[in-house]
């Protein structure tokens, strides 16, 4: 009746407390999981990375066999929010790595996911995904890929947290 009311905390007060009273109600257990996730805060995380490596295969270097100094960067966006009653997850990222004297073996490559997230029981969160990935080298057009994958994940402890599969 509080869900009904639009009164999350307490429809998750009353779940909390069947769950603390019948800790084997799986109903109860799921219901209180599903409001607990309504209940999160709209979240952006943003990462930048950058590094620098020395790259000394010479064998297969495509420039008459010189080493070469290379620098990366990345960009990644992962953001988390409720479109009505349902969270919803997106991640962007990019990557481009650059070659002092090989430009022909520059790369970029970027990516992009979304998809809703639903809670199963015990914390348990399924989140399928539609993905959309290109890449470039040497500045040409390289690839691109379109898919469908899920992932599967817990937000308690233990050595299993979290399973990922595609197409």
């Amino acid at each position: 009746a509080a869900e009904r009311q639009g009164e999350l905390r307490k429809a998750l007060a009353a779940y909390e407390r069947i769950v603390l009273a019948d800790p084997g109600n799986t109903q109860a257990r799921a219901e209180y999981e599903r409001i607990k996730a309504l209940l999160e805060p709209a979240t952006t995380h943003y990462q930048i990375g950058f590094g620098l490596q020395y790259e000394c295969n010479v064998e297969l270097a495509p420039h008459g066999g010189k080493s070469d100094f290379a620098s990366q960067l990345t960009f990644r966006v992962d953001d988390e929010r409720h479109i009505g009653t349902t969270a919803w997850r997106s991640s962007l990222q990019l990557y481009g790595d650059w070659h002092l004297h090989t430009r022909q073996a520059d790369f970029l490559y970027g990516n992009a996911s979304t998809g809703p997230v639903y809670t199963m029981v015990n914390g348990w969160r399924l989140h399928p995904t539609v993905n959309a990935e290109t890449g470039f080298a040497d500045y040409s057009f390289l690839f691109y890929a379109v898919g469908l994958g899920a992932d599967i994940e817990t937000v308690g402890a233990g050595w299993l947290r979290g399973m990922s599969c595609g197409v």
